[in-house]
């Protein structure tokens, strides 16, 4: 088994390119509108299988209810070939997010927690002891008491020397100080500006990193930008900032987990491991930023969370704005001390 992805799993509800949100007792129409799988774990599986990956390498770990959103979610792993390790809670619905998007505007959430409030540690150690990953990442911030505890599962893989690669949702504040701690441990750790800002407390995005990196054993500190794109803080004393590939934003959902997709394939393409992780030369970090740019850019071309990705059309996006991403691709030395 290679690659173990934990956290939340969700069904998303999307209505998108609305035109406005309605007032209290309004109803407006909308002729965009879309049910996908949604959470990392399950989202990042499927944009691998999309790239090229098979499925049988990947593993997904979660919890779900019993119900007809966890049978689909279900089918569309087994139409992948994505191996499942799920905890199964009775009398609790699958976590499901009502997601509204404005036409050019950020998007607005209605999440109900659900089965993911119910996923321990002892589950996520039993799934990852079957199956011994050579990677392992986790999605926290949305899984109920799991969160306070989640850092013990990435220590535990960290000192196991399988390299570990954190994501976070951040929805309440007292989570914080247990993201720290997983980030702490974490050898790959992505976030968005606005969550840098919060979990952190600066504004300032380079001054934010420098807490990050300070406070943990961080190799590698992606920070996605939306439209602005995306840089790579590196321990070794780098900092990678890239424009955004240009492309029509029809529905950005999933965004985020499709950029982690592209980070995990070319850790797992170019047989990277802790080891090497460490010592990785500029040219390599820049291709990873490009391609999980450019599968993150893929994405928010269709509606939903996974529909956009495929292998054909990142390569699309590659053959035509690589060189122009490459050579707008800035450098600069970022001392953490």
């Amino acid at each position: 088994m290679s690659i173990m992805l934990t956290g939340f799993f969700v069904v998303d509800v999307i209505a998108y390119n609305l035109d406005r949100i309605p007032e209290p007792g309004e109803i407006v129409r909308t002729s965009y509108f879309y049910v996908s799988t949604g959470g990392h774990p399950l989202n990042i599986a499927i944009d691998l299988v999309k790239l090229d990956l098979e499925g049988s390498d990947i593993l997904v770990c979660g919890a779900m209810g019993n119900d007809l959103f966890s049978k689909s979610i279900i089918e569309i792993l087994k139409s992948y070939n994505v191996r499942m390790c799920t905890k199964v809670v009775d009398n609790v619905y699958t976590s499901t997010t009502l997601i509204l998007v404005e036409k050019g505007k950020d998007r607005r959430f209605v999440n109900y927690i659900g089965a993911n409030a119910y996923l321990d540690l002892d589950h996520v150690i039993r799934c990852y002891n079957g199956v011994k990953p050579r990677y392992f990442f986790l999605a926290m911030g949305a899984l109920g008491d799991f969160d306070n505890v989640a850092y013990k599962a990435i220590e535990k893989v960290n000192n196991d020397n399988v390299l570990t690669f954190t994501d976070f949702a951040l929805g309440q504040q007292e989570k914080i100080p247990y993201i720290l701690k997983a980030v702490k441990y974490s050898d790959i750790v992505h976030c968005n500006d606005l969550e840098l800002r919060s979990v952190t407390g600066e504004d300032d995005i380079d001054k934010g990193a420098k807490i990050l990196l300070k406070n943990s054993n961080t190799k590698l500190l992606f920070i996605t930008l939306g439209s602005e794109g995306a840089i790579l803080y590196t321990r070794n004393g780098l900092k990678i900032t890239q424009k955004p590939f240009n492309v029509e934003v029809v529905d950005p959902t999933g965004a985020g987990d499709a950029f982690d997709a592209g980070v995990l394939y070319m850790i797992y393409r170019n047989n990277i491991d802790k080891k090497k992780l460490e010592n990785l030369g500029i040219e390599e970090l820049i291709e990873i930023l490009i391609f999980a740019q450019a599968v993150g850019a893929a994405c928010v071309t269709m509606p939903g969370a996974i529909t956009g990705v495929s292998k054909e059309t990142v390569e699309k996006l590659l053959k035509h704005q690589y060189n122009d991403i490459r050579q707008n691709t800035r450098m600069e030395k970022f001392m953490i001390e």
